[in-house]
């Protein structure tokens, strides 16, 4: 397929039996972009979260600045259906370590108690699947040994 990345595919495949389902897909950093949640939401039927990876150029370069950002720190970007979050981590190794997310299931700038946005919490308690399917990548190995 040209024009369409291999994530965008493999996740538009994969749900295909659940389409039109009012499903949430939740994927890992390197599945996602805002192609495939505008399809998954308007075309499929399904809302997605996920986080993003920093580099990637739906993020306008006033979010990514880090300068200025404080360790806590939130920033809400509302792009027609979806919502992209900035959230500074406050306490990490990294200094000024930041996490966008995106999500077409969240439409407002929700802060939790202990304040952090509600797409965080949101993806921290449905990427069970996600983790599962890393940790199961790792463990089995498909490789042959040869005697070269």
């Amino acid at each position: 397929m040209v024009g369409v990345n291999l994530g965008h595919h493999l996740t538009r495949e994969l749900t295909r039996p659940y389409h039109q389902t009012n499903r949430n897909v939740t994927t890992d950093n390197w599945f996602p972009s805002v192609p495939l949640a505008a399809e998954l939401l308007n075309k499929c039927g399904m809302t997605h979260a996920a986080p993003t990876k920093g580099n990637k150029s739906e993020i306008v370069e006033e979010m990514k600045e880090k300068k200025d950002r404080r360790p806590g720190s939130n920033a809400f970007l509302f792009p027609n259906e979806m919502t992209l979050v900035l959230y500074a981590k406050a306490f990490t190794k990294t200094p000024k370590k930041q996490v966008f997310l995106t999500s077409t299931v969240h439409t407002q700038p929700v802060l939790v108690g202990n304040g952090k946005p509600e797409i965080v919490d949101f993806y921290n308690k449905t990427k069970g699947g996600v983790d599962c399917f890393n940790m199961m990548c790792t463990l089995y190995y498909c490789g042959r040994r040869t005697k070269r």
